[in-house]
């Protein structure tokens, strides 16, 4: 008994298989609409992106330029030996909390 309702069941399936295919494509699935790529669209995209990083490395260098000579200002002041530390306790800094 198991074995008819199998048969039966493996027979449906292919019956459908074969309308499939000689059908065409079940409506269930949707075709595939590929479009071609739009070759300038793609090369305006790249170059305003290069020049967005162009000015964002511009912008780091002008940065960096300026670390750079804050960083020799600090070394001519240790080279210079002139250089004064003075430390606040604890009980002035709250005593002053504005210095």
């Amino acid at each position: 008994m198991n074995t008819s309702k199998l048969l039966t069941v493996m027979i449906g399936l292919q019956v459908l298989t074969l309308a499939g295919q000689y059908l065409g494509q079940p409506s269930v699935v949707a075709p595939a609409m590929a479009q071609m790529p739009d070759a300038g669209a793609q090369r305006a995209q790249i170059i305003e992106e290069l020049k967005g990083i162009r000015t964002d490395l511009k912008a780091l260098t002008a940065t960096n330029a300026a670390t750079a000579s804050r960083v020799d200002k600090m070394a001519v002041l240790l080279d210079s030996g002139t250089l004064q530390v003075k430390s606040v306790s604890p009980d002035d800094n709250r005593k002053h909390p504005g210095k």
